[in-house]
């Protein structure tokens, strides 16, 4: 049983070491979405409908019963959209060889996590990424 904690405990270290190869970053942002994806598709799918119905309100200049109406159908369609975004990160996470192979070309094309959902601990802001200039000491944005 300890060298099941400590093996978890190793493999989830070296999963967060990992974060710095983008191949790595969009598998495990795949595999989070899809794991988290019944919790996520009726979050999105409760957020989105709400203003989807306020919308519809503003748009056709009805009242809150125009907004009570539309809500059950923007909820349907915002939970499907949703269920295909995770549907989605589940089978981008099977091609995982396939960007790890891609990544390893010098060349190769640049691998960023998809983007539907945005924000989380994969996702790079492309603005806070800086260098130090070695001979100055300086930093430089890449």
């Amino acid at each position: 049983m300890n060298l099941r904690k400590a093996a978890l405990t190793t493999f989830a270290l070296l999963a967060l070491s990992l974060t710095g190869c983008d191949t790595v970053r969009r598998a495990g942002k795949d595999l989070t979405v899809a794991v988290l994806s019944p919790g996520i598709v009726l979050y999105g799918a409760a957020t989105d409908s709400i203003s989807t119905t306020e919308q519809a309100r503003e748009a056709l200049g009805g009242g809150a019963v125009m907004q009570t109406v539309t809500l059950p159908f923007a909820f349907l369609w915002r939970g499907v959209v949703h269920t295909l975004y995770c549907a989605a990160h589940a089978v981008d996470f099977v091609f995982f060889p396939v960007y790890g192979l891609a990544d390893l070309h010098p060349n190769g094309p640049k691998i960023e996590p998809l983007d539907f959902y945005q924000g989380t601990w994969f996702d790079r802001d492309p603005e806070a990424r800086s260098t130090t200039d070695m001979q100055t000491g300086e930093e430089s944005s890449r």
